[in-house]
């Protein structure tokens, strides 16, 4: 508990939080809002899924002001490449229930995080982690 979330805070770049079950074989997840630091998450999110012949799922928060554009800002980062896509959009108010449902039975959940949230992402990955028996890859 209290390395994993110094370790969230604190890493030089990111982290990955292991269930202490083995993980579902399934799509690989991640959180994808636009921003910078989301770009990066997708990016690696989807060559992992390209690498384990596993779909991308891409998860969208409801209420950005266009989860369309989003979505199409998405499919832009990710043309060229070889995976499968499934898009869900899941509310941001409430998003760890929402993430830990959209994240069941997925190989991997990659969520960006920014030194602003580095707390409040640290404390979300280790209750997704626990709440999921998924594997949680937390960037920053």
């Amino acid at each position: 508990g209290a390395t994993a979330r110094t370790m969230l805070a604190r890493g030089p770049a990111g982290v990955l939080l292991l269930p202490g079950a083995p993980a579902p074989i399934g799509a690989v997840a991640v959180l994808f809002d636009g921003g910078e630091p989301a770009l990066a998450a997708l990016a690696l999110a989807a060559r992992l899924a390209s690498a384990l012949a596993r779909p991308l799922r891409l998860l969208v928060p409801l209420e950005l002001p266009d989860p369309a554009e989003v979505e199409r800002r998405a499919g832009d980062a990710l043309a060229g490449l070889e995976v499968a896509v499934e898009t869900r959009r899941v509310p941001r108010d409430g998003l760890g229930p929402a993430l830990a449902v959209a994240g069941r039975r997925c190989a991997l959940l990659v969520l960006p995080a920014d030194a602003a949230d580095a707390a409040d992402a640290a404390a979300a990955a280790l209750r997704l982690v626990e709440a999921l028996d998924t594997p949680v890859l937390v960037l920053r």
